[in-house]
């Protein structure tokens, strides 16, 4: 190397002192409008989608979230996961399960992430290894491509539509966001050495990988990224520094922390993958050959994304040479050798390339998932399929053609916005969504049976049951379907086949906790309370997290007189969700039942605080009221409960007795009456004193 090529490492010209005309005002401003304006169009028809799938574990029956102020919960529930499950809490605390607050929470997220795409390219551009090359005159066209692409991609949907997957999208935001601070740092930093104003882009960067590492484990890719970019950016060559290798390695033992998930023995060992023919455990091995045939379909969703399912069917790739995986090794090889051909003169193209891949790490290599596939799991790695699709024809092109090429792409990403709208329209809700998978997954059980929770929910029971048993036709020991159909006899009160149904999974997959508690429902609602019980005290012991359990296990106890015991699962349950209706209402009828009246008042207007058409709240606050002689109060309650619930039965009896005391036998005797042809049992020595109370008053 001569003397001044050494120079000109060492100074690279880009950072030479020189006049750089300042971009005009439109020029920075109008691709962040461009870009924001195609993703509220693309997801226009998305704020009222229905939760979906993961999203009734996660959210809807998440106890973890309901409860805000005790972030100890939500900690244990899930460690590495922790702020994006504190975004749902949050949520939770403003808008309960209204899901536009979900979707507005996920779409600014994608916006915020698309347009720091866009940032980022802009950046990559500033680079010494990229400023002198041929694509930093068409920068704003490559970086305002690469963001727009990635803001209306419809692969992105499954990461933004569907709720909990924010968890995908919201670590891409930080891992970019991270991404973008390290190198606007150091450009900075070799620009004008270490000021403040550069160590303040380092603490921001340092916070936003902190933050980033409690958001979900695929940050913990960064390391390697950052190590990436410092060699193929800041010198033409490739070049490592040794200290700052160093550095990087006490980094990446920080966020190797991350994958702590993905590598304990329960986990990393085997996955469970679903089959036609049930559950197969996949090995480490077994899982890369699949990854293998996977990554085509990922191509193929990036270049064309026609025919997007929520659940593919794939099988477990067990030799080189099945289902045709040695495809899927040649596709790779050629995108290496491709990345490598590229790194001189086309360096973007490279990058790229490479982001895809190291992005897809902790899902597509030897760390096995539960799912082979999944499209949010493209998020993350788009950013760099977009900045080479933007970059290749910017590179290759010159002129007329690179204009026309420009022109082909934003045509290309208008296709794209109107495909991810009419995408989104199939996540309209659980129907829409699982008729889809159903038509493009016919061999698979799942999709059948996620569709059967959805029928159930719209107390459509006989289709319920017929995909039930197409499941289970497909897979005879598939344990969600069997469960799903548990769930089915106990809506239709057929309690005997239910536990059939759960007490044949729990032989199949004892580990299978949502079987306990739905057994002992269907238990309880038998009246076998000892049996009710057992199952309760197994799942609690499995999952204590979960005000439900607690519920349930309080009214076995009220039924079996432990009053104490009652109250201790009550206390537990509001600790975990202090706004909990039904714990809050049996805490109100337990109180009443151990004569404590001032309580049992205070947990039904809670109750009723959280839901005012509580009939129940209202009935059990006016008996507390009749036992404090409150009378007039009590009839108060118990008009609300019989505007509420016209039919109340109960109300009616315990009105008739407020009026009573009141000396309203004539109002007394209506409702007691009215209660009988409800079908109550009445008080008959009541009925009798109310019958002489009118005679001697003449008016019977």
């Amino acid at each position: 190397m001569t003397e001044n090529n050494t120079q000109l490492e060492k100074h690279p010209p880009s950072f030479r002192h020189q006049h750089v005309p300042a971009a005009s005002l439109w020029v920075r401003l109008l691709p962040l409008l461009i870009i924001t304006a195609s993703a509220l169009l693309a997801y226009s028809n998305t704020f009222h989608a229905s939760f979906h799938f993961d999203d009734t574990t996660s959210i809807i029956e998440n106890g973890a979230i309901k409860n805000i102020r005790n972030l100890d919960i939500l900690w244990r529930f899930a460690p590495l996961r922790f702020i994006t499950y504190t975004t749902f809490a949050l949520n939770y605390y403003f808008h309960g399960l209204d899901v536009a607050g979900y979707h507005i929470i996920n779409l600014f997220i994608h916006i915020s992430s698309a347009l720091l795409v866009w940032r980022l390219a802009l950046l990559l551009c500033s680079a010494p290894a990229i400023r002198y090359t041929g694509i930093h005159a068409s920068r704003h066209a490559f970086a305002l491509l690469s963001g727009l692409l990635f803001a209306v991609h419809p692969v992105q949907t499954q990461a933004v539509t569907y709720i909990v997957q924010r968890l995908a999208s919201l670590a891409a935001l930080f891992y970019i966001a991270s991404v973008f601070l390290y190198l606007r740092a150091r450009l900075l930093q070799v620009r004008t050495g270490t000021t403040c104003r550069v160590m303040a882009l380092y603490a921001a960067w340092g916070l936003v990988t902190a933050a980033g590492l409690f958001t979900k484990e695929t940050v913990a890719t960064l390391p390697i990224m950052l190590v990436l970019l410092e060699s193929m950016l800041m010198r033409r060559r490739l070049h490592i520094n040794g200290k700052q290798l160093c550095a990087f390695f006490a980094f990446t033992a920080l966020c190797l922390y991350g994958l702590m998930y993905y590598i304990k023995p329960d986990v990393a060992s085997h996955g469970m993958h679903e089959m036609p023919g049930g559950y197969l455990e996949i090995s480490r091995w077994q899982y890369l050959l699949t990854q293998l045939r996977v990554m085509g379909t990922y191509v193929r969703l990036a270049l064309f994304p026609f025919n997007q399912n929520l659940d593919y069917a794939y099988p477990v790739v067990s030799g080189l040479f099945m289902h045709d995986a040695w495809l899927g090794l040649i596709l790779i090889i050629s995108l290496a050798a491709c990345a490598a051909a590229c790194f001189r003169r086309y360096r973007l193209i490279s990058l790229g390339i490479l982001w895809w891949f190291i992005t897809l790490l902790t899902e597509s290599s030897v760390l096995v998932l539960a799912d082979v596939i999944f499209e949010h799991r493209l998020y993350l790695p788009m950013a760099g399929f977009c900045m080479t699709a933007a970059a290749a024809p910017l590179y290759f092109l010159d002129g007329r053609y690179r204009t026309a090429a420009t022109a082909c792409i934003i045509a290309a990403c208008m296709m794209c916005g109107m495909l991810t709208y009419a995408r989104n329209a199939v996540w309209r809700d659980e129907l829409t969504l699982w008729n889809d998978t159903v038509r493009k997954s016919p061999m698979k059980a799942r999709p059948y049976y996620c569709r059967a929770r959805a029928h159930m929910q719209a107390r459509a029971f006989g289709p319920a049951l017929d995909d039930c048993q197409s499941a289970l036709r497909i897979d005879p020991k598939n344990i969600p379907a069997l469960n799903n159909r548990g769930a089915l006899y106990s809506m239709l009160g057929k309690h005997r086949e239910a536990i059939q149904d759960y007490t044949k999974l729990l032989e199949m997959n004892p580990a299978f906790k949502t079987a306990y508690f739905n057994r002992g429902k269907s238990r309880f609602l038998l009246g076998q309370y000892a049996r009710a019980l057992e199952d309760m005290n197994t799942y609690l012991a499995r999952d204590d997290l979960d005000e439900e359990g607690y519920l349930y296990r309080a009214k076995i106890h009220i039924k079996l007189l432990a009053y104490d015991e009652a109250r201790a699962d009550l206390m537990q349950g509001l600790r975990i969700n202090p706004s909990h209706q039904q714990l809050l209402y049996q805490s109100a009828a337990l109180s009443y039942l151990r004569e404590e009246y001032a309580p049992a008042a205070d947990y039904a207007t809670r109750a009723l605080a959280e839901n005012p058409d509580y009939a129940e709240a209202y009935n059990v606050r006016g008996l507390a009221s009749v036992k404090k002689g409150d009378y007039p109060r009590a009839i108060e309650d118990f008009d609300a409960a019989i505007k509420v619930r016209p039919e109340y039965a109960e109300a009616y009896n315990n009105r008739a007795f407020a009026y009573y005391r009141l000396g309203y036998p004539a109002k007394a005797q209506t409702d007691l009456l009215k209660a009988e042809s409800l079908g109550a049992q009445i008080n008959k020595g009541l009925l009798s004193r109310i019958q002489q109370a009118l005679r001697e008053k003449g008016l019977n």
